[in-house]
C-alpha cells in the first residue's frame, strides 16, 4: 500500500514538472512559451495591458516593430553614444529607484497595536452618515404646459421645508411631497450611507451633513439645478475590520515616507566646484 501511494506522488510531481509549455508565438524569430508571455504580459505598465486587450495583433505587430529598430539600435551603437547612452542610465537609474519603492511599498511591516492606535485616531474621520434628503429642482426644462421653477422660488420652497422640519414634522413625509429625487423620493429621502472620503458625493453637501447632530436638518446647499437639505439620523462607526485595508495603505504610506526621508540623509552630495553649478561659495 505505502509503495502504492508513493508512486503515485511521484507520478503528480513527474506531471507536474513536466505540464506542457507550449510556444504561443514567435516575435521577430523569438520563441515566447505561455508562460515566458504571460510573465511579459504580467510586467507591462496598466495602459500597455489594456491597448494589448483591446486589440492583441496589433500589439504583437507593434512589439515586433518596436523589438526589431531595438535590434538595429545595438547594432549601430545608439546605446554607447551621447546622448542616448545618458539618457538610457538615466531611465534605468529611476526605473530602478521607483521599483525599489514600489517593493518595498507593496509589503509593510505592520503590528497590530500600530494598527488599533492609528483605528483610534482616525475612525471619527471614517464614520458614516445615515441621512435623509430633499431635492428641489431649478432651471429644469419644464413638461409641456409647465412653468420652469427659478432659483428663488426653490430657494422658498427649501425655506418652508427647513422650517416645517425644525417644528417637528416627519422629515420622511415631506421628502416623499416635494422631493424632486427620483431615487429617493419614495422612500421618504433615504439616502445611501454617506462617507467623507466619498469622492462622488459633493464636498457642499458633505460639509452640511458631517457638520450636524443627529435629529439635525441642515442648511440650504445649493447646487446647479437644484437645492438640498438634509436631516442627519445617526453616525455609524466605522469597525476596525471595515477600515482594515485602509489602515494598512496609510501605514504602509507612511512608513514608506518615513524610509525614503531616511534614505534621502544618509544619500549625501558633495559639491566639489559651486561656480559650476551658479552656487555661491560657503564662506
Amino acid at each position: 500500500m505505502k509503495s502504492l501511494i508513493l508512486l503515485t506522488l511521484c507520478s503528480l510531481a513527474l506531471s507536474a514538472q513536466t505540464a506542457p509549455d507550449p510556444v504561443v508565438v514567435t516575435i521577430d524569430g523569438k520563441d515566447f512559451t505561455q508562460s515566458a508571455f504571460n510573465a511579459l504580459l504580467r510586467g507591462l505598465p496598466p495602459d500597455l495591458k489594456r491597448s494589448y486587450g483591446m486589440d492583441k495583433k496589433a500589439w504583437l505587430d507593434q512589439y515586433a516593430l518596436m523589438t526589431r529598430l531595438a535590434e538595429y539600435a545595438k547594432k549601430e551603437g545608439i546605446d554607447q553614444k551621447e546622448p542616448y547612452k545618458q539618457q538610457i542610465e538615466y531611465n534605468n537609474l529611476m526605473f530602478l529607484a521607483q521599483s525599489f519603492i514600489d517593493a518595498k511599498s507593496a509589503a509593510p511591516v505592520i503590528s497590530s497595536a500600530d494598527m488599533k492606535s492609528w483605528f483610534d485616531s482616525h475612525k471619527g474621520q471614517y464614520r458614516r452618515a445615515r441621512v435623509r434628503g430633499i431635492l428641489v429642482a431649478w432651471g429644469q426644462i419644464p413638461k409641456e404646459g409647465a412653468k420652469s421653477r427659478t432659483d428663488a422660488e426653490a430657494g422658498a420652497i427649501i425655506n418652508d421645508i427647513i422650517t416645517r422640519a425644525k417644528a417637528g414634522e416627519s422629515f420622511a413625509s415631506l421628502a416623499k411631497q416635494f422631493s424632486d429625487d427620483v431615487n429617493t423620493k419614495d422612500k421618504g429621502g433615504e439616502f445611501p450611507l454617506i462617507r467623507p472620503e466619498d469622492n462622488g458625493i459633493n464636498g457642499s453637501i458633505k460639509a452640511a451633513i458631517f457638520t450636524l447632530k443627529p435629529g439635525e436638518v441642515s442648511k440650504a446647499v445649493r447646487l446647479p439645478g437644484g437645492t438640498y437639505v438634509f436631516q442627519l439620523e445617526e453616525f455609524i462607526e466605522p469597525t476596525m475590520e471595515d477600515l482594515n485595508d485602509v489602515i494598512i495603505t496609510e501605514l504602509g504610506r507612511a512608513q514608506s515616507i518615513q524610509w525614503i526621508e531616511k534614505v534621502r540623509d544618509d544619500s549625501k552630495v558633495e559639491i566639489k566646484d559651486p561656480a559650476f553649478f551658479g552656487l555661491s561659495e560657503k564662506k
